[in-house]
């Protein structure tokens, strides 16, 4: 699971955003799904595990600022 926790001046907490693996894939690219923020749950996102966690996340942020 990939947790972003977001504060300002590592102080004050602002968000977690939290995304889960759900299925791997033999190809390499794996589904996830949005576990926090609650409301995304129902939208995957395919990803390729060797790109790594940027453009994971830049695909959650997409669907959550959308």
């Amino acid at each position: 699971m990939l947790v972003i926790d977001v504060s300002i001046s590592r102080v004050k907490p602002v968000d977690t955003i939290q995304i889960h693996r759900i299925k791997t894939g033999r190809n390499g690219i794996n589904t996830y799904c949005i576990v926090e923020p609650a409301g995304f749950e129902d939208q995957l996102i395919k990803h390729k595990y060797d790109d790594l966690y940027m453009p994971l996340l830049r695909k959650a942020l997409d669907i959550i600022l959308g």
